[in-house]
């Protein structure tokens, strides 16, 4: 591929609270509570059952690990997501330039380069592309943002590349 392909995106709140949730879902952060959370049951449930709590001791606590965390959790990454996407940034003529050794990522009053050697990976979801600028850092590419027949040539190009990919 010799062209460069432009891609101009949109910041739509409810597809990067989407794509926040699964790269929360996805990290060890969320195994991490997730088993924490399990554990911290299962020690009140077995002290339930031989005689340390009431009965009502028990439902606070399952409606706390069950409902209340993770409502919380929620509610924290949509606050994140609003606050990211509120960026005065976000609100200029943002493109992304796409060719064979590197992603240009510019708006009108800055302009970043990430070569390809440099990132960690590129995923494919079914509604997005994820490339992971660092373990914490991904640019996201929403696929109803692509026009025409760029989604053949992105896929074509990130197939090119010398880095980890898991593409459909």
């Amino acid at each position: 591929m010799e062209n460069e392909i432009i891609i101009k995106p949109k910041f739509i709140i409810n597809d990067y609270f989407k794509v926040s949730l699964f790269l929360f879902v996805t990290s060890r952060a969320f195994l991490f509570l997730t088993i924490a959370d399990l554990l911290f049951v299962g020690y009140f449930t077995y002290y339930h059952y031989i005689g340390f709590y009431s009965f009502s001791d028990l439902m606070l606590i399952w409606f706390i690990a069950m409902v209340f965390w993770p409502a919380l959790i929620l509610l924290s990454m949509y606050v994140k997501t609003k606050r990211i996407l509120a960026d005065p940034r976000l609100k200029e003529d943002i493109s992304f330039t796409f060719n064979n050794t590197m992603l240009v990522d510019s708006g009108q009053n800055y302009s970043r380069t990430f070569f390809w050697s440099e990132l960690l990976q590129i995923k494919e979801t079914k509604n997005f592309f994820l490339i992971y600028i660092t373990k914490y850092m991904v640019k996201v590419i929403r696929k109803v943002d692509l026009k025409e027949n760029q989604y053949e040539d992105l896929k074509e190009l990130f197939s090119s590349l010398p880095i980890k990919k898991s593409l459909k």
